[in-house]
């Protein structure tokens, strides 16, 4: 009887829905915050078991007031934010309402025997961030958007991710991060406790953009940044509010001295975390073009790579597009046995773009972000 069974079943099976073979990556850049914030309390609003929630700042009332909402309604609340945000209003809300919503505050200071130097080392809680802001929403699709919970003036980068991998990865980051394991719980080998969430190198979509997704400090973001500067072959364009990164700096300078287009935009919090290392950048630099925009404004962290023709003129290289949570901190944790800002202490998100011939939609959307601050932009030595 079971040899006519399975056959009886096949035939009755729905064709597989290729569509859910890849993974959906969407650029929707906001103008303000109040407009990425909305986006984020519209998927809040249509919750209807988990929300898994990474927020850096908590400032938003209308956020908040979101989050509470979905709360009481039974809702399933899950959130992890950066402890020097809890006297934000819009987090003591949360923090506050009865009965309890799950929060974890996270990356506080952090003091350990360093067996590099022999010593001691410590960096205050506003030195350690946890700079991550994502939302996944009934396990099934995410938002991410890096200046979640902040109403600061300055356009927004928000993403939307469907692909059951990536948000299992992303799933996994927040359990860790919700757990307690985040960028200020080394090893006693001075090595992040965090274990390496992202087990794929890519992430393929319907289209013809291939997706990566990076979490740090586990995955040092920073080195990936620089191997991507030193890996084109054409142009790199760095958009970022903050510079102190020594190795990247000497990456853009030697691409830049041997002819390629390197060009700099930073924002009003350049030389905020190390005016040593921002000093560094900008004298040691001489052949990249640097520009800052005055205003003030939260400027997000955007890397281009090739997004014109090479050298040569051909377009035989490979387009590449990263977003980054944070600013470009320094690489190190000590320079020159001083204890300074760095990724290896931070909860950071990287996502890149790439495809083969012209730039795909999506590294467009990135390039026209890019392209808008620098219309914002003047040069500076």
């Amino acid at each position: 009887m079971m040899r006519y069974l399975l056959p009886l079943l096949l035939l009755g099976c729905d064709a597989p829905d290729a569509s859910q073979l890849f993974h959906a990556v969407e650029i929707l850049p906001e103008d303000n915050a109040a407009d990425a914030n909305q986006r984020m309390i519209d998927e809040i609003e249509r919750a209807k078991r988990t929300l898994h929630i990474a927020m850096p700042v908590g400032h938003d009332l209308a956020l908040a007031d979101a989050l509470i909402a979905a709360h009481d309604r039974g809702v399933q609340l899950e959130i992890v934010t950066d402890i020097d945000s809890a006297g934000h209003e819009g987090l003591t809300r949360l923090l506050s309402h009865k009965p309890p919503i799950a929060i974890t505050l996270a990356d506080d200071e952090v003091e350990y025997f360093d067996f590099n130097i022999n010593d001691d080392v410590s960096w205050r809680s506003d030195e350690t961030i946890m700079s991550e802001g994502f939302m996944v929403i009934d396990g099934q699709e995410a938002l991410v958007n890096d200046l979640l919970g902040e109403t600061a003036e300055g356009q927004r980068m928000v993403v939307s991710l469907r692909g059951e991998a990536l948000i299992e990865d992303l799933l996994t980051e927040h359990n860790q991060l919700f757990g307690g394991a985040d960028a200020t719980s080394p090893t006693q080998y001075d090595g992040p406790a965090k274990s390496i969430a992202d087990s794929r190198w890519v992430y393929g979509t319907g289209t013809d953009a291939m997706v990566e997704m990076w979490f740090g400090p586990q995955q040092r973001l920073s080195k990936r940044l620089i191997d991507a500067v030193y890996s084109a072959r054409g142009s790199i364009h760095i958009l970022t509010d903050d510079f102190a990164n020594e190795g990247l700096g000497l990456a853009l300078e030697t691409k830049a001295a041997a002819g390629f287009e390197v060009e700099v935009i930073v924002g009003p919090s350049f030389e905020s975390s190390s005016q040593v290392l921002s000093r560094v950048f900008r004298t040691s630099t001489p052949n990249v073009t640097k520009r800052r925009i005055s205003q003030d404004v939260q400027v997000p962290t955007i890397v281009l790579i090739d997004m014109n023709k090479d050298i040569n003129g051909n377009r035989s290289t490979q387009p590449k597009g990263h977003l980054l949570s944070h600013d470009l901190y320094s690489s190190a944790r000590l320079y020159r046995t001083d204890t300074v800002l760095n990724d290896q202490l931070i909860d950071g998100l990287l996502l890149a773009w790439s495809n083969h011939g012209e730039p795909s939609a999506e590294l467009k959307a990135l390039q026209s972000f890019y392209d808008a601050h620098r219309e914002m932009s003047g040069e500076f030595f």
